[in-house]
């Protein structure tokens, strides 16, 4: 019984010191290489979501809804409160509707300079660091006690987002939100709870067919 607990002692010790305590403390880069290779092994992702909008000289924003994500850039953002809106891309395009003027807006994807970037690293996009000018431990305190917060600095011209902050789950390295600042410092924290890996996430949820009577926008 004795030999049992200790060896029940070394394996906890050995599992949280390599699963938690070095992505914890270690060199921020190297804890980016970690989360981006967990990430990569990632086929798709179905989330709760809050979004905190803050810029200076206007009110503070909150909304939430349920975002889905499919490798290798399929996303679909469901706002649900306190608007029905819905943003949904398929790596090329994307479109943004708005059900209560029911307008449609449609761009093109356009590298790092399109609004969802920070996000392509949820799906395990192989050069995203390219974008990185410097990675280091955020001073700002966690949303969820416990976690740990990156900050990340955007190489100047690659993107309209200048800084993402990365909370991640040390011993779990789940992301639980992404903090973006763009050039007008205005800022978006993006919290996610109830998160679900490799569901079986289907290509036909992340299809848009503009509603009857629609006013579309954009590149037509």
């Amino acid at each position: 019984m004795l030999l049992l607990m200790k060896m029940l002692i070394l394996f906890l010790f050995f599992h949280f010191t390599i699963n938690g305590f070095s992505a914890e403390n270690g060199n921020p880069e190297t804890v980016v290489k970690i989360l981006q290779k967990r990430y990569s092994r990632i086929r798709d992702l179905k989330m709760n979501f809050v979004q905190k909008y803050y810029a200076s000289g206007r009110k503070k924003k909150i909304e939430s809804g349920q975002v889905f994500l499919l490798r290798p850039d399929f996303m679909r953002w469901d706002y649900q409160n306190p608007h029905t809106k819905l943003f949904v891309s398929d790596g090329k395009t994307i479109y943004f509707y708005l059900a209560d003027e029911n307008q449609v807006r449609k761009s093109l994807v356009k590298d790092a300079q399109n609004p969802l970037f920070p996000f392509f690293f949820l799906l395990g996009e192989k050069n995203f660091k390219k974008y990185f000018a410097k990675i280091k431990w955020a001073k700002e305190n966690p949303i969820f006690p416990g976690n740990k917060v990156l900050s990340v600095h955007i190489k100047k011209g690659s993107s309209k987002v200048t800084k993402i902050l990365l909370e991640y789950h040390p011993f779990q390295m789940q992301m639980q939100r992404i903090t973006t600042t763009n050039r007008a410092r205005v800022r978006n924290d993006f919290i996610f709870t109830n998160i679900k890996e490799n569901i079986g996430l289907m290509k036909n949820i992340f299809e848009f067919k503009i509603p009857l009577n629609a006013e579309l926008y954009g590149v037509h």
